[in-house]
């Protein structure tokens, strides 16, 4: 299914002509704006991030609301106190909605209700997913109006960090039963740089003045503890570049990595001086970076690793707002284990277009056999939504693209990309990337996994690369640094893999 931006522009009116009779003072020379924003099939109230901007393209916030940046997140309603003059909006309830967007003009001491009933267009609930935002932080009560007005499922939140994010103390309306659920995440550094989010799905806090968890644990040692205190915790490297990884991955700390990683697109400048194996001038081009790390990560996958891929999040600042960077996990499960599919690998990560594929008939992460000398075929089938221009699709094969498939193509086969052979062990995993080549929008499936004769494809030149990078990460820092213990077992855990 492909689903486009509709631009609203038609929906200009004038404050005061829709209603006569004013339900509450306003002073002169300003006039009141009272939204509602409803699901258009349902009727349901819902929320959404909207941004209001004067003639002068000035942003106006709304007073008794959850605001962060440029934008006000509104839970069903929200009344604006606006000096007279024209006005554009925009409501975004996230990217199964449409966008709605327009302009109205207020007019001194009149007031009106403008109701907006916002379209979607897909429901991930309903498609088995659910939506997870890594690294999350703020108070608690203003989470739950921001999470819901954006559709996401599953915050991984710092309630240290949260401690600097206290309620503002105002009255705003939220929803009564909150669809989002928190869970405590803790960050990591490692010991030369680098970092990794810690989550665990045990723990939903709800009071940040009595929760013990750190702000940040840093080093290796401290993360091997946390791994053995939490059995049921995970460990999700912030991207495939941390110098340290080859270090993490043969201590076998790693859960995951992040595929588009919280410094893709205008963040790319904060990324730390130390710890990761990027050129600077990097940070100047979106599009180098991000592809620089997608190729690290195949680095890993042809290591024979079976990593999900996911997508972490830094939103401090409004150039990378909440909802920016999204890991979609199956919901199978999920009741008991809201993380179960990020453990199995039925993920797929965004930060523009939808695209939900199955090979076979099942998820990513599913690993399909053979018997020696046998073959597997996949036949994939997909579902893609998207308010950009998409360039068209790719499959990648073992680090390599293997097909491009143009979307029109892909509606004319019904989503159905048949008859992908593998005569050998193997992975395969799909990009669908926005045609924009100044701005990163981009989502990827986690693998699919082909084993023949029981044994995961491992390419030795691959893992050789990783056990040099570790080698010369220890050079560099000293290897003193580490205890023997720890150096012992990772070298151990690359050379079996290499000599097996």
């Amino acid at each position: 299914m492909i689903c486009r931006t509709l631009n609203i522009s038609s929906c200009r009116f004038l404050v005061g002509l829709l209603l006569g009779v004013l339900a509450a003072p306003v002073f002169a020379g300003s006039g009141q704006v009272d939204l509602t924003i409803t699901d258009a099939d349902t009727g349901k109230p819902i929320g959404a991030r909207v941004t209001v901007r004067d003639g002068r393209g000035r942003t106006k916030r709304f007073p008794n609301c959850v605001w962060q940046g440029e934008a006000t997140y509104v839970f069903y309603q929200a009344n604006l106190k606006l000096p007279e003059g024209t006005y554009q909006f925009q409501v975004d309830a996230g990217p199964e909605y449409r966008l709605f967007s327009g302009n109205f003009d207020v007019m001194s001491g009149a007031e009106s209700t403008q109701p907006i009933k916002m379209e979607r267009t897909v429901d991930l609930d309903e498609e088995g997913w659910q939506v997870a935002e890594i690294n999350v932080f703020g108070a608690p009560d203003e989470l739950g109006v921001i999470l819901d007005s954006l559709g996401v499922d599953l915050g991984a939140w710092n309630p240290e960090l949260s401690k600097r994010s206290r309620s503002r103390g105002k009255s705003f309306h939220a929803p009564t039963e909150p669809e989002s659920r928190l869970l405590s995440s803790t960050l990591g550094k490692g010991n030369f740089g680098g970092g990794f989010h810690m989550i665990q799905p045990e723990a939903q806090p709800t009071d940040v003045s009595t929760k013990e968890i750190p702000e940040v644990i840093e080093g290796v040692e401290a993360a091997i503890r946390w791994k053995k205190l939490h059995r049921n915790g995970l460990i999700i490297a912030d991207s495939a570049l941390a110098n340290e990884l080859p270090l993490w991955l043969g201590l076998e700390l790693i859960d995951g990595i992040g595929l588009i990683p919280w410094f893709i697109g205008e963040l790319a400048e904060q990324i730390p001086g130390r710890g990761y194996n990027i050129d600077r001038k990097m940070l100047r081009d979106n599009l180098a970076l991000a592809h620089w790390n997608e190729k690290h990560y195949y680095e890993l996958l042809e290591c024979g690793f079976k990593l999900p891929a996911t997508a972490t999040s830094q939103w401090k600042t409004p150039k990378q707002p909440l909802g920016t960077n999204r890991l979609m996990l199956a919901t199978t499960d999920s009741a008991t284990d809201p993380l179960v599919g990020l453990r199995v690998g039925e993920t797929w990560v965004t930060n523009g277009p939808l695209v939900r594929i199955r090979a076979n008939g099942q998820l990513p992460g599913h690993t399909f056999t053979a018997e020696q000398g046998g073959n597997v075929s996949l036949n994939l089938s997909l579902r893609v939504s998207t308010r950009y221009r998409l360039a068209p699709l790719q499959i990648v094969k073992n680090g390599e693209v293997i097909q491009t498939v143009d979307l029109r193509e892909l509606v004319k086969n019904r989503g159905i990309i048949p008859s992908i052979p593998f005569e050998e062990s193997g992975w395969l995993l799909v990009r669908a990337a926005a045609e924009d080549q100044k701005n990163y929008r981009a989502a990827i499936t986690s693998p699919f996994y082909v084993e023949i004769n029981q044994k995961p494809r491992v390419n030795t030149q691959a893992v050789q690369a990783q056990i040099e990078r570790l080698e010369k990460l220890l050079k560099e820092e000293g290897e003193d640094t580490l205890p023997e213990e720890i150096l012992r077992k990772a070298r151990k855990f690359w050379h079996d893999k290499l000599e097996n």
